[in-house]
């Protein structure tokens, strides 16, 4: 049997019950040297990346984050960041995250997984690559930020586009054989997701999310 034979995959339904941030620079430069740059492939995917940002409408703050744009001009995120979402909650969750384990005689539950990051990194991948979320943003959220450099605390205004709670997508994730990361693992660490979500300011309770099994098989 293959390794491909041995991979499952379960899409699942992602409906945002708070208002998600667009994250990602949209000055051409920053995103080249920070995000697009980093591309597992630079040349062919931080170059699509790169096409894929949005022009900012009149008046609005070059230094504002936002969501990517697809070939039909829809809000999207990318499969990395989705991804980057659930090794954050195997980080936060590694040491209480419950898996069930087979011994010689029977099975039982254990508690935390070492090093679960990695693990996700690993036997967890995602997808699409694009993602689409709506048409249009509905606005431009503003906040105040505020930071420590050497010179003492400094304050500034962050601006991020923004879409409203309601909107739903769907999400493949595929999982390679592992004895401890299993798929109550994975959706335990989507369960973070109601508590810690998606994009900017999640500190602030921005890109909290529900969700539902829509689908399972191997490919």
């Amino acid at each position: 049997m293959s390794l491909s034979d041995r991979i499952e995959y379960r899409t699942y339904k992602i409906t945002l019950v708070e208002p998600i941030l667009g994250s990602l620079p949209s000055q051409r430069q920053v995103y080249q040297d920070l995000v697009a740059a980093r591309a597992p492939e630079p040349d062919v995917e931080g170059m699509e990346e790169m096409a894929m940002l949005p022009a900012l409408a009149e008046g609005v703050d070059e230094r504002t984050t936002v969501f990517l744009r697809n070939n039909d001009g829809w809000c999207s995120i990318l499969d990395y960041q989705f991804l980057g979402f659930l090794k954050e909650a195997g980080n936060t969750l590694k040491d209480i995250v419950q898996y069930e384990a087979t011994g010689k005689r029977a099975k039982s539950t254990k508690e935390g997984i070492a090093a679960l990051r990695n693990k996700l990194g690993r036997y967890a991948f995602c997808g699409p690559r694009i993602i689409p979320l709506q048409k249009e943003p509905n606005g431009i959220f503003k906040r105040p930020l505020r930071r420590i450099t050497k010179d003492g605390p400094m304050s500034c205004l962050a601006t991020s586009e923004l879409i409203n709670a309601g909107v739903s997508f769907h999400v493949w994730i595929g999982l390679l054989p592992h004895g401890e990361v299993q798929w109550s693992v994975i959706e335990q660490c989507l369960e973070y997701g109601q508590m810690k979500g998606l994009g900017q300011f999640r500190g602030g309770g921005f890109g909290r999310f529900a969700f539902d099994l829509v689908s399972h098989s191997a490919m």
